[in-house]
This record gives C-alpha cells, sequence and structure tokens, in this order.
C-alpha cells in the first residue's frame, strides 16, 4: 500500500494572493513528478479560481456553499476525488478567505479521525503586507473592527505566517515588517515570498511539505464576533456571455474598465474590498483579472490575445457591503459598458451575505 497524500491547507485573507501561490506551488511540484490535487472553496458556486486552475490543467475539485468547516465532508468528498481520480499524492486546499478557527474545526478532526489517511502540514496562512500592517497595529485599515478580527483569529493559529507581495516592497520596509511580525506572533514560522514571481515559494514549500504538524494551535475564538466579520461581506459570483461587434475588439479595455468601474463605486460608497477577480475567455485566449486594494488600479494578466468577437466572464467580487447594494454597484459599472457595440448576456449570478459559521465538527 502507498504513502497517505498529504494535505496542507493554504489559508488567509481575501485578497492575500491564495490562488497565486497555489498554482506557483503545484506548477513546481509538478515539475518536481509530484501528482497534485487542489480544492477550493467559496460560498457560492463558479469561482474565478477554480476555472482558471482547470485552464492550467489542474486536477481541482471545487466545495462550494460554505466554508469547509461547514462542510467537512464535502472536504473529503473531494479530496476522495482527487486521490481516485487523479492518484494525488499533495493536497492543497484553499479555504474561503473568511474563514478561521481551522485548526479547532479542521485540523483537528482530520488528525483524530482520519490519522492514517492522510500526512498532515502546518497550517499556513498568507497575508497581505499592507492589510497585516494595519491590523499589527490594533487597527483594521480598511476593514470594519469584525473583519478586522477574524483577519487577526488567522494569523494567531497559523503555523507558518507566510508574507506575499515582497516584489512591491523595499527592503527596509522587509525588514521592519519582520521584525514586527515576530514581535507580534511569535508562535509562528514567519516567511517572505512573491507569490506572483516564484520569490521564496521553493522554501515555503519545503517548510509545509517536508515537516509533518505538530498539534493544532487551538485559539479562543469569539464567535459572535466571528459572525458579525462574516456578516459584514457581501458575496457575488457571476458568468457572463459578452459580444464585441468591432472587428478588432480591445477586450483587455474591457476588463480594466469594468474591474475600475467597480473599484470606484465601492471607494465611493466608502466600502473594503476583499477581491475583485475575473476570467474573461473564448477559444483562443483568456485574460485574468483583479482588484485587491482601493487605491491600486485593476491588475490584468493576458495569458493569451482575445481575437474572438464573443467571450465569457466569470466575475467574483467580495466586499464590505450588503449584497443588493454590490450586486447594483456591479450592474453599474457593467451598464457603463455599454457603447452601443458591446451586449452582454447574465447567464448566472449569486449574490449572497454569507450565514454564521456553524462548523460540523467542533465550537460554533
Amino acid at each position: 500500500m502507498g504513502q497517505a497524500p498529504r494535505i496542507a491547507f493554504i489559508g488567509g485573507f481575501l485578497g492575500s494572493g491564495k490562488t497565486t501561490l497555489v498554482w506557483e506551488a503545484a506548477r513546481r511540484l509538478m515539475a518536481y513528478g509530484k501528482r497534485v490535487g487542489i480544492i477550493t472553496n467559496d460560498q457560492a458556486p463558479d469561482l474565478v479560481d477554480t476555472a482558471l486552475l482547470k485552464r492550467h490543467g489542474l486536477n481541482v475539485e471545487e466545495v462550494a456553499g460554505s466554508c469547509f468547516c461547514c462542510n467537512f465532508f464535502g472536504l473529503l468528498d473531494a479530496t476522495k476525488a482527487l486521490k481516485d481520480a487523479a492518484m494525488a499524492d499533495v493536497l492543497l486546499a484553499e479555504p474561503v478567505g473568511s474563514c478561521t478557527d481551522l485548526a479547532a474545526t479542521l485540523l483537528q478532526p482530520l488528525r483524530e479521525l482520519f490519522s492514517s489517511e492522510f500526512r498532515h502540514s502546518p497550517l499556513a496562512v498568507l497575508a497581505d503586507p499592507w492589510r497585516l500592517a494595519t491590523v499589527m497595529g490594533g487597527g483594521g485599515g480598511d476593514l470594519n473592527r469584525y473583519t478586522a478580527y477574524v483577519y487577526r483569529m488567522q494569523l494567531e493559529e497559523s503555523d507558518i505566517i507566510a508574507v506575499n507581495k515582497i516584489d512591491l516592497l523595499e527592503e527596509h520596509a522587509i525588514a521592519d515588517l519582520r521584525s514586527n511580525v515576530k514581535a507580534e506572533f511569535p508562535h509562528a514560522r514567519i516567511r517572505f515570498l512573491s507569490a506572483r514571481f516564484g520569490i521564496g515559494v521553493d522554501e515555503l514549500l519545503a517548510e509545509i511539505l517536508e515537516s509533518d504538524a505538530g498539534e493544532p494551535r487551538i485559539i479562543d475564538v469569539d464567535y459572535d464576533t466571528y459572525t458579525k466579520g462574516e456578516l459584514a461581506l457581501g458575496w457575488f459570483n457571476g458568468e457572463f456571455g459578452i459580444e464585441i461587434s468591432n472587428t478588432d475588439p480591445d477586450w483587455a479595455k474591457l476588463c480594466d474598465d469594468l474591474l475600475s468601474g467597480i473599484q470606484a463605486g465601492l471607494v465611493n460608497a466608502n466600502r473594503s474590498i476583499g477581491h475583485l477577480k475575473l476570467l474573461l475567455s473564448s477559444e483562443t485566449g483568456y485574460i485574468v483579472g483583479n482588484v485587491t486594494s482601493p487605491s491600486q488600479p485593476p491588475d490584468l494578466r493576458i495569458e493569451m490575445p482575445v481575437h474572438s468577437q464573443s467571450a465569457l466572464m466569470i466575475l467574483n467580487a467580495r466586499a464590505e457591503l450588503p449584497p443588493e447594494q454590490l450586486e447594483s454597484t456591479i450592474y453599474t459599472a457593467l451598464n457603463s459598458l455599454d457603447d452601443g457595440a458591446t451586449s452582454i448576456e447574465v447567464k448566472k449570478t449569486f449574490c449572497i451575505r454569507p450565514g454564521a459559521p456553524a462548523p460540523t465538527y467542533g465550537r460554533g
């Protein structure tokens, strides 16, 4: 009988770069000859992350409708599917970005009830350096205090805090942040990386995949505050068919205009952005776009030129406002794209406010 697959959870708040890290980690592991399975997770179906990772040719299962903690057996079903279909020997699981208390509600029951079925890795939590700095300062930055509480609890229960996006920081800022994070979270191992450019990824992978987890770090989570943090967020997932009658459509401009319009609407409403993501694809190529900050312009990656006059777009948005207002903001931005040559068909949408956390095991 072969060795049990290793399972590693890559946690972290919305916009920290988890999916970029998961893709880069999977790409490297496959180059080393590993069979990799990925499990994505969201409060609603039709994730940009799932579609993008599948587009890269990866073996992906999506657990949709609730977090891993609240759908523990959905997580197990996903692991079984990947073990059966892909014979995966490494499973990378990306929890919902607003989820915490993973140590008590996921790691502990997995160790106690399924100790022989998996090799367990330390819990790594990815962090955006700017949000991390504000939370360490005792505030929440652009987050309300309840959502900032969820962010801090994610860091408190981590075995490894992986500070991402160092390609955007000066050396002195990295040094200051390293010192402050060590002082604020002395329990955790601290790593710095850029998932986008692959800096520090091999070192983090070695730590996650070559060492076994110790006892999960169970922390005291106030579920009333946690629930208020969840309920502060609106979630939108949508799928749209788009046609442009021009002979040479500028799809990159359309993606940039849409994300910029949604961003501006949220900033004008003084609402925090968790993340905005889109994947626009046709038979000839695809464009990936995201926004994780109120002040930075959209980040677009044109993986291949999109020459077609029609395309499919998946759009995900997470922000601190009621779902009906988030939906209105998105449709205002979509309607602004109507220049007489662009037509947009709504195929399906989900716009929700997450419910109170109700873990299958543990607390709640």
